[in-house]
């Protein structure tokens, strides 16, 4: 079988053997996998190993959610220096996080960038405009199996069951790689899990709703879906999917217990009402709140029997 690392590796190598590569690509898929091929990409493009792409001053690394207009502004200055070796290749890490204002700063530039720079995207891809993504040559990945992420875990050092554990939790291979390797950050993520699992026992406006919010917004979405999905399963019988540890499984089993069908429902649609808040970059406590008031509603919490 083919990795979508393999054949991400092969397209680019065949694009860059032709003088061929786009001026602009736009990696779909998973994020590691995606910032592999770019170090790839880049050890090929300035005849580097990849251990030594750090080391290139022409290879420029970008986080799209930290991008401010000066910046930008500075981004766009470099890129009219002609690079000294004659190409430049810029990497922007979570492009779909970048700001309105700041993609439009870079439209004009990654549609007709000045001579030897290149750009890869990736990540969030649906945050970008149109504009952005119809300038870009699309090199589509897709998402892994947990199999296969489960094999990235396992190279950085997992046990076979921890890697497969934190490849069905992360859902992702970054995410996998960073629940093994980030203790604090596993630790935040449970807590998450532990928080989704007091609904109708506990009022969600507490320590731990703060904890929450104060992480990865989005992921801890993520993990509230997983912990649901997991209820749901329950509630038909079945083994739970992702959360099969101790006590988290438990924990989980005994709200499926506490809810009803319909309210894991209703509570499903406030979670995706989450999602939409927070890809439009609504305050994220206040997003935490209208979750929080609208499962305490769902569920009954605290009203006067």
């Amino acid at each position: 079988m083919i990795s979508a690392y393999d054949e991400g590796r092969r397209k680019i190598d065949n694009a860059l053997t032709n003088n061929s590569l786009p001026h602009a690509v736009l990696l779909k898929g998973d994020v590691y996998v995606s910032s592999r091929l770019v170090i790839f990409a880049a050890s090929r493009m300035f005849g580097k190993s990849e251990l030594q792409t750090d080391e290139i001053p022409d290879f420029l690394h970008l986080d799209g959610k930290a991008m401010r207009v000066a910046d930008t502004e500075k981004l766009l200055e470099e890129l009219n220096v002609i690079p000294a070796g004659g190409r430049r290749l810029v990497e922007i890490k979570q492009a779909g996080q970048m700001s309105v204002i700041v993609q439009n700063m870079l439209l004009k530039t990654i549609e007709e960038p000045p001579p030897g720079n290149y750009f890869f995207l990736y990540g969030d891809e649906s945050g970008l405009l149109p504009t952005i993504q119809s300038r870009c040559a699309a090199l589509n990945i897709g998402a892994l199996s947990p199999e296969e992420i489960a094999l990235y875990v396992q190279r950085a050092g997992a046990g076979e069951s921890d890697a497969l554990y934190y490849a069905n939790l992360g859902g992702d291979a970054e995410t996998a790689l960073r629940l093994y390797d980030d203790e604090d950050y596993r630790n935040w993520c449970l807590t998450c899990i532990e928080y989704i699992c007091t609904l109708g026992k506990k009022s969600l406006f507490s320590s731990d709703a703060k904890l929450c919010a104060q992480g990865d917004a989005r992921k801890c979405a993520d993990l509230f879906d997983i912990a649901l999905s997991d209820m749901r399963r329950v509630k038909m019988g079945m083994k739970q999917r992702v959360v099969t540890r101790s006590p988290h499984n438990a924990m989980i089993t005994e709200c499926a217990g506490r809810l009803t069908d319909r309210q894991i429902s209703e509570i499903f649609k406030l979670t995706e009402q989450m999602h939409i808040s927070l890809n439009s970059n609504s305050p994220v406590n206040q997003v935490f709140d209208t979750f929080a008031a609208g499962a305490e509603k769902v569920t009954g919490y605290g009203r006067i029997q």
